[in-house]
């Protein structure tokens, strides 16, 4: 993964971050009996509290690593490891390895203390994506499977949560469609969907093989086959499944 850009690292992480995340808010769910509608962080202590919507339900407390901050004003992204306020704090300790990956992959935008963020183009929300981009790609790179966005006050805290008990999500053919239409459909999340595809087959450690051309990439999921089409432009443009089928072309 030598000569990587800020696009393809997200490329590669975004698929399994959204899929991640989703299973993360179904445990919150299952563990509140019923969801959390307030979350409050603590960074002294490092951890993050998720508050149940209904009366004598548990909270969740859980462990967080902070990334950084996502700003109104300036309008620009901050990692922790940078922020006077808080890289000192052993909150601040695991993002080091995400500028550890930045600078030994030569990705400048994980190295560089604070990045200014262009204005909104149409359909578009530059404070959100970058807010996204900085979790999923730390998810990828530390190992931990989900982050957590708060808002308020003009700035957006990122963290990973790192919550005891919670698995990532199970590969799934029948739920991977989903996924993969709601990270493409979702304004600057996805650069490259060839990449972006591959990358969640070799996270998830799933045999994949590319036809002709890569018009096509096979992924082989534990229900069978998903086969997702390109077009000219490398754009998705049609997934079919066959489940109990592996993929007619498997390899790394």
């Amino acid at each position: 993964m030598s000569g990587l850009s800020f696009a393809d690292v997200m490329d590669d992480s975004i698929l399994v971050y959204v899929e991640d995340h989703e299973r993360f808010v179904e445990w919150i769910t299952e563990r509140t009996g019923g969801g959390s509608d307030e979350m409050s962080v603590d960074l002294h202590k490092q951890q993050i509290t998720y508050r149940p919507k209904l009366h004598k339900r548990e909270e969740v407390v859980a462990p967080i690593h902070l990334l950084g901050s996502v700003a109104t004003e300036p309008r620009s992204a901050m990692w922790a490891w940078a922020n006077e306020h808080v890289k000192d704090l052993p909150v601040a300790r695991m993002v080091e390895r995400v500028r550890d990956f930045g600078a030994s992959r030569g990705v400048a935008e994980l190295t560089t203390p604070e990045i200014s963020i262009p204005a909104d183009s149409e359909g578009s929300d530059g404070l959100a994506t970058t807010a996204t981009t900085m979790a999923a790609i730390s998810c990828r790179i530390t190992g931990i499977p989900t982050a957590q966005i708060i808002t308020g006050n003009g700035i957006r805290l990122v963290m990973l949560v790192d919550a005891a008990g919670f698995a990532p999500a199970t590969p799934s053919g029948i739920s991977f469609p989903r996924t993969l239409m709601s990270a493409i459909s979702a304004p600057g999340w996805v650069h490259d969907h060839r990449r972006a595809t591959q990358g969640y087959a070799q996270a998830r450690n799933l045999p994949y093989g590319w036809e002709p051309n890569f018009g096509a990439l096979n992924i082989g999921f534990p229900e069978g086959n998903v086969r997702v089409a390109f077009d000219q432009d490398g754009r998705v443009s049609d997934i079919q499944a066959a489940f109990g089928q592996q993929p007619h072309q498997p390899g790394h």
